[in-house]
């Protein structure tokens, strides 16, 4: 479930820098109780570049008006080395002041390298 406020924190364990891309496409239940999906997708990062062995975040979400419950992401990665980059949920319990450290949130999913190159992964999160 995505929570109040939230961000999406990509975590590279590479030995190189990788970009990174992150969409998402929410759902709700409406009034009648159907499922409602988002219009389209939302970026949240966009082609990012992140050094070896760190992390970035997305801006915070304010879910407080929309209340989306579940999404789909899209995680795109561009890779030049081997090795693990993850995707977490970082959701905040104060307003969207402050999250847990970089890659202590929820996982989503990672993508893990066994060559250079670019891999995209749909991760569905209830």
């Amino acid at each position: 479930m995505l929570g109040a406020y939230y961000r999406l924190v990509a975590v590279n364990e590479q030995g190189a820098s990788v970009t990174v891309t992150a969409k998402i496409k929410r759902r709700k239940f409406g009034t009648d109780g159907s499922l409602t999906l988002e219009a389209a997708p939302v970026t949240l990062l966009n082609a990012v570049s992140i050094p070896l062995s760190s992390t970035t975040s997305s801006t915070g979400v304010d879910n407080g008006t929309d209340k989306y419950l579940f999404a789909e992401i899209e995680f795109t990665v561009v890779a030049t080395s081997t090795g693990l980059v993850s995707l977490y949920l970082s959701r905040s319990v104060d307003g969207g002041t402050t999250y847990p450290d970089a890659g202590k949130g929820q996982l989503i999913g990672a993508i893990n390298f066994t060559a250079s190159g670019t891999q995209r992964r749909v991760f569905n999160l209830e």
